[in-house]
């Protein structure tokens, strides 16, 4: 079969296969040739051959499944992430095709359970970013604060902002505790979006704040030049800081 199935998979594949019988599994030419077919059936035979593999070797198949409809590919992964193996999650979460902003898409909802599986703290932040997700905010705001990867704990900052908003991040930066206030606003300075740069220009600019009202950490850092705390912050916020600090001293 193969080039001359073209068009005629939905006949051809079913009869190949009830031709050698249900040890079909067992044969490398047919799981090739279910790996290269277009059938409507397609999906369900990759998906049991997964299941079967268990291994490495199961990545082709699920390769396989982006030459599929959308539809059948799609409840096709939804059926793996119920019955496959943990160490397959990322690989059917990432391959899924979702859009948040569609309604009624077809696509596996990752739930906590699932997000919170995820070993690698890269491939997690990329499902949550992905999906949305909101329910993982006390695994993101620890790779926030984190020591040990600056570059994973500014990409966990921004994704952290995109998700929860600012008011969040401002409740955090004006923590009595002014440890953890001066804390949150290292961390998350170093998110590079206009809002960010706004927030954070607050602190050295509002002139007319009330000494009663403002918390006691922005009393002290409103004191001290920023850029004893600006050195890993984007160039944007870093000049806006040093402008707003210009005009406080003028």
């Amino acid at each position: 079969m193969g080039i001359a199935a073209e068009y005629r998979w939905d006949s051809y594949l079913p009869a190949y296969l009830a031709k050698l019988g249900q040890g079909w599994s067992n044969s490398p030419e047919a799981k090739d040739l279910i790996w290269r077919s277009r059938s409507s059936g397609t999906p369900a035979l990759l998906e049991e051959l997964i299941l079967a593999e268990n291994s490495p070797a199961d990545h082709r198949y699920y390769r396989a499944l982006d030459f599929q409809t959308a539809d059948l590919k799609n409840q096709t992964l939804k059926n793996l992430l119920a019955k496959g193996q943990n160490e397959d999650q990322v690989i059917i979460l990432r391959q899924v095709a979702f859009d948040s902003k569609k309604t009624g898409c077809p696509t596996p909802q990752p739930g906590q359970s699932k997000a919170g599986e995820i070993a690698d703290d890269r491939d997690f932040l990329e499902i949550v970013r992905k999906y949305q997700l909101k329910d993982q905010k006390e695994r993101l705001l620890g790779l926030v604060y984190q020591e040990e990867n600056r570059g994973l704990a500014n990409q966990s900052a921004g994704l952290f902002a995109a998700l929860y908003g600012m008011g969040e991040i401002e409740q955090a930066m004006k923590n009595p505790d002014e440890t953890k206030a001066i804390a949150a606003i290292r961390k998350f300075g170093a998110v590079d979006t206009p809002d960010m740069a706004n927030l954070l220009a607050k602190f050295w600019k509002n002139d007319q704040a009330s000494t009663l009202s403002e918390p006691q950490p922005w009393k002290k850092l409103r004191a001290i030049s920023p850029r004893q705390y600006s050195g890993n912050w984007p160039k944007q916020i870093r000049f806006l800081l040093t402008c707003s600090l210009s005009h406080r001293r003028s």
